[in-house]
């Protein structure tokens, strides 16, 4: 029967008291016993804890940051994306892969292309009212560039749901009210 001394403990034991280590060593096994290499794990886990909370937290702001910088830079094709999800699930018309640098300059102009207010185009958290967003002008034609304009999102959750007509309607009345 072949033994082996451990590293830590330096008790000799048998084989099969040691974990195997790919392409490591004479024998392919740890230089530990298992009950050596079981109580380090058990202190680095506890020792590492904190260590590896912080880091996870690092990492969760810096990857935050950065897609909220990828978004702004690239709103074209992250509006696109999600316009090409919905139209598969839809079944409906879509060719805006070929017009992303288009669409970018419309979206880049910063103005909603039918109100006419600003639009926000830095990376804030969150969703708000002026932040781009892709209208279909007829529902009915799907996803294609003649068919599209840059919109504020409010516009488009108004027009959405209820269409121009109605949209222009409230506006109006809400314009005699106030004068």
């Amino acid at each position: 029967m072949q033994t082996k001394a451990c590293t830590v403990c330096g008790e000799v034991k048998p084989l099969d008291q040691y974990r195997k280590y790919s392409g490591r060593g004479r024998l392919g096994l740890r230089p530990l016993c298992k009950v050596c290499q079981r109580e380090y794990e058990k202190t680095w886990r506890s020792n590492s804890t904190e260590a590896r909370k912080a880091a996870r937290a690092k990492r969760s702001q810096k990857t935050e940051i950065y897609s909220r910088e990828y978004r702004a830079k690239n709103r074209a094709a992250y509006l696109i994306s999600e316009c090409r999800r919905r139209s598969q699930k839809r079944g409906i018309a879509f060719d805006l892969d070929a017009h992303v640098t288009q669409i970018q300059e419309r979206i880049s102009k910063a103005t909603c292309e039918v109100s006419g207010i600003a639009l926000a185009l830095e990376a804030a958290p969150g969703r708000a009212y002026n932040t781009p967003s892709l209208d279909r002008i007829d529902p009915s034609k799907g996803y294609v560039y003649g068919n599209v304009r840059i919109v504020a999102f409010a516009v488009n959750a108004m027009l959405g749901d209820w269409g121009e007509d109605v949209a222009m309607s409230i506006i109006n009345q809400w314009l005699q009210n106030k004068a």
